[in-house]
């Protein structure tokens, strides 16, 4: 057997096994006394089908390890994350994951994230810092695996036909989502279902259109080994112009509200902690309107750089289109309170 043989059997058994510890086994937090702080045997947690945290992650290892794949529980504190390291030993983890290794890449894995896509090389996990493995030979804190490059990106395509009769018009919007993204939006229609999303996505969309209605069913396409996630929609209304200055005008507004709800900011003036920003965070917003109505003009765009975000737009308008293009991304995952006035202003 070829050495490529062998890793590709190694990485198809362990993203089984990730799988189906993360999907099959439903995540149940119950610590009661000290037998709280003990794991349940992995052939235990099986034949019940729940188990918490720790629970998930020994028997995640018990299974690699049975598949020649090295592996080992690692304690985790979610909040103290780097800080770790200058405290004094005491019982401070509240959290567990697996570490496991193939082809000489060390990785991490959250079992209690169910719905995960991308493989057992490309899984996303939080950004924990440092961990102490559960092992014989281990004499200190180890730092977590650098995240692998899970192409986290979430696109929003909305087209919008406007009849200018005040007639009938139509938007056609499009999601792609990848990486950490797609994982969150697969959990979403598994844990909620398809006619639940779909009434909250129509929900959202008559906040700024009040007249709209779905035509036919939402649609979903879900590539797991790439951990792609793609949903498809499209509605119609009346009455979706607005009058203008002049009898012979109209108006028609669209809320780059995907955006906005990214870069909201408390209203405050100060702060005296950190604040929280999306992270990882990579987001386009693209809105063309097609109208005969629509004249050619120039276009124009800007841009805002600096931490933690990167905001560009451009615009482009031809006869029969207008289309604009946002994208957002942060940096960082914290805004430091002395930062905060100027993050607020920007």
């Amino acid at each position: 057997m070829t050495r490529l043989r062998r890793i590709a059997i190694f990485y198809a058994r362990g993203s089984r096994a990730l799988t189906f510890v993360q999907d099959e086994i439903r995540y149940l937090s119950v610590n009661t006394g000290l037998g709280g702080s003990i794991p349940a045997p992995p052939t235990t947690v099986l034949r019940r089908r729940f188990g918490d945290c720790k629970d998930k992650s020994f028997l995640a290892a018990h299974l690699l390890r049975r598949l020649g794949i090295p592996a080992r529980p690692v304690l985790v504190s979610t909040g103290l994350r780097h800080t770790l390291q200058t405290l004094l030993p005491m019982p401070i983890f509240d959290h567990a994951v697996v570490e496991y290794e193939i082809d000489g890449e060390r990785r991490w894995a959250d079992t209690t994230h169910a719905q995960q896509g991308g493989g057992a090389l490309k899984l996303a996990v939080p950004d924990f810092r440092r961990g102490l493995p559960v092992g014989h030979d281990v004499t200190d804190l180890e730092n977590q695996p650098p995240p692998p490059e899970t192409h986290d990106r979430y696109e929003l395509h909305e087209t919008f036909f406007v009849d200018t009769a005040h007639g009938v018009s139509t938007l056609r919007a499009v999601v792609t989502a990848r990486g950490h993204d797609a994982d969150a939006l697969r959990r979403r229609f598994a844990r909620d279902g398809a006619e639940s999303v779909a009434r909250e996505r129509l929900e959202h969309y008559r906040g700024a259109f009040p007249h709209f209605r779905r035509v036919g069913q939402i649609e979903w396409r879900d590539d797991r080994e790439r951990n792609e996630f793609l949903v498809g929609e499209t509605y119609d209304a009346e009455r979706l112009l607005s009058p203008g200055t002049t009898p012979e005008t109209g108006v028609f507004t669209f809320p780059a509200y995907l955006i906005r709800a990214h870069l909201a900011v408390p209203n405050v003036a100060k702060r005296r902690q950190p604040l929280a920003v999306p992270h990882p965070c990579n987001v386009e917003h693209r809105i063309e309107i097609e109208s005969p109505a629509i004249t050619r003009d120039e276009g124009h765009g800007g841009r805002s750089v600096g931490p933690p975000f990167q905001l560009t737009y451009a615009t482009t308008q031809q006869p029969g289109r207008y289309s604009v293009r946002y994208s957002l991304r942060f940096t960082t995952d914290t805004v430091p309170p002395d930062k905060f006035a100027s993050y607020q202003k920007k």
